[in-house]
């Protein structure tokens, strides 16, 4: 099996439904919202159909393909971007999440490397993400990737009765 990186399809909405439900599930750290989690196959067919057409933000999946025949068996990490927290139209906040059997294995590069040759073509100038500031293995790629502390927020998410801060990561995408 080889795992490519590419934009997403209309024709993944259920595949991306599958693997965010997996990942609420698996991760320790929160991937998905509350509106993605109560979004269905149909309102991911539209809402893919309506990024695919706009050309605004962008969802890059990691697929693992049979390379004997071509055909994907399944979506095992994304990464979307979302509109910027300050209404800039120039930048885009970033959220990644990669199937835990599947860390370790180059995706996340692989799919910051995408985003990145996306987001110079599209004349996006700053991408940025939040990341709990004890998550060693999520900081590791942000930095190799060339993303930068700007801030700290105490407090700023509780899991299983535990307040964890964030840091706010950001860097510049050259032209």
């Amino acid at each position: 099996m080889a795992v490519h990186v590419r934009p997403i399809a209309v024709t993944d909405a259920q595949a991306y439904v599958d693997l965010l439900a997996w990942l609420d599930g698996e991760s320790f750290y929160p991937v998905v919202n509350l509106i993605e989690r109560s979004m269905d196959a149909a309102d991911w067919r539209r809402t893919i159909g309506d990024l695919l057409e706009r050309r605004e933000r962008i969802i890059l999946v990691a697929d693992e393909t049979d390379e004997a025949t071509g055909i994907s068996r399944k979506l095992v990490g994304f990464l979307s971007t979302t509109p910027d927290w300050f209404g800039d139209d120039e930048g885009l906040r970033i959220v990644i999440g990669i199937r835990e059997a599947f860390t370790g294995q180059g995706i996340g590069t692989r799919l910051f490397t995408a985003l990145d040759a996306w987001a110079r073509g599209a004349g996006i100038r700053r991408l940025h993400l939040t990341v709990e500031t004890d998550n060693a293995r999520a900081l590791a790629l942000y930095h190799k990737m060339g993303f930068q502390v700007e801030g700290q927020v105490r407090n700023a998410l509780q899991i299983q009765g535990r307040w964890f801060d964030d840091y706010i990561m950001a860097k510049s995408v050259e032209p």
